[in-house]
């Protein structure tokens, strides 16, 4: 991700930059899904994710209006929580009619409101929680995913390469228990950078 934003802000030019930054992005959606089944309280960890999505909103801001943005694009926490929120739905919500529509509830939004990677990153976030348990259709599925991302406007074409991220969500097992210890950096980590790159950009350029 670091090397991504550094590449988008200081080398726009160069593509390495911004094909080692695809990976990011289907590890985070790995992680949200994993994070919604193994959570004990999906309150306290959906809250978080909200949190830091309007505290990261303002440097995620600037950050766009230095690479020349124009309006006001969500940043990624909005994603994983909207996310996190179908999977809720999907999974806990008795009542079928409630989570049929709410989730097209969000499909909707997806296509009025401008949050990071849009639909696309809420499909890859339910595609990795659905085909959690087989790796082939689940790298069907974030294949599926990804070909819905190239039909969408202004597509990305490096995003390709966010394909390669299977290989490393492949090597997780899960039953290791993830530490609570560094929790608050990974979510301060995200503004942090951000922040700390548009600062850089400020007072080099």
């Amino acid at each position: 991700m670091v090397i991504d934003h550094v590449g988008m802000l200081f080398f726009p030019q160069s593509a390495e930059f911004r094909i080692i930054g695809r990976l990011a992005f289907p590890i985070f959606a790995f992680l949200i899904a994993n994070g919604v089944i193994h959570t004990t309280n999906f309150r306290k960890y959906i809250g978080r994710l909200a949190i830091f999505a309007l505290i990261s909103q303002i440097p995620f801001y600037i950050f766009t209006r230095m690479l020349g943005i124009e309006g006001f694009p969500l940043n990624i926490f909005f994603t994983l929580t909207l996310g996190g929120l179908i999977l809720h739905l999907y999974t806990r919500v008795k009542n079928i009619y409630i989570s049929v529509l709410a989730t097209l509830g969000i499909i909707v939004l997806s296509h009025f409101v401008n949050y990071d990677y849009g639909l696309y990153g809420v499909m890859l976030i339910v595609s990795y929680y659905i085909f959690r348990k087989n790796m082939i259709f689940g790298s069907l599925a974030i294949l599926v995913s990804t070909i819905y991302y190239y039909a969408m406007p202004n597509f990305f074409v490096l995003q390709v390469f966010s394909l390669l991220a299977i290989l490393i969500i492949a090597l997780y097992k899960d039953d290791a228990i993830p530490s609570k210890k560094y929790r608050w950096i990974f979510y301060w980590f995200y503004p942090a950078h951000l922040a700390v790159l548009s600062l850089i950009r400020y007072f080099t350029v």
